[in-house]
């Protein structure tokens, strides 16, 4: 079995202009927007959308999302209610949240499977929440 192996322009922009230090930001930011797994990042305790992806938009409720916005405002509020005490309790206890699945009212209704993970600012307090949430499934209530 063979790894991918970077090309010319990959490696070259993994190494950065005449060896300066990379942009990962952006080069994450790209790869992420391209990925077949919905990711989002959440900040603050307003939980604030600071990124979501395609997959990400597709798969929730309001593709438009509005990075910037709280999740409240930014998805369809009973998605938003859910997600928001998963992120809470993610941010207080500083433990990842593995496929987590937050079930429907209705019967029949999609479940939504979420993992979110801390990471951690340079004073040691959580920054932003990373989420990722698999393709939902349907479900007998």
């Amino acid at each position: 079995m063979t790894g991918h192996r970077l090309g010319d322009g990959e490696s070259a922009e993994l190494r950065g202009a005449a060896g300066a230090a990379p942009d990962y930001v952006d080069w994450a930011r790209r790869y992420l927007e391209s990925a077949p797994l919905a990711v989002a990042v959440v900040r603050g305790s307003a939980h604030t959308l600071v990124y979501a992806n395609a997959a990400f938009r597709q798969i929730s409720s309001r593709p438009d999302a509005e990075i910037g916005r709280p999740l409240r405002e930014a998805l369809e509020p009973a998605v938003a209610f859910e997600l928001e005490a998963l992120v809470d309790q993610v941010r207080r206890d500083g433990v990842v949240a593995r496929d987590a699945i937050i079930l429907p009212g209705a019967a029949g209704a999609v479940s939504r499977d979420y993992t979110i993970w801390p990471v951690y600012d340079r004073a040691g307090g959580v920054g932003e929440l990373p989420v990722q949430r698999m393709p939902g499934r349907a479900v007998d209530v």
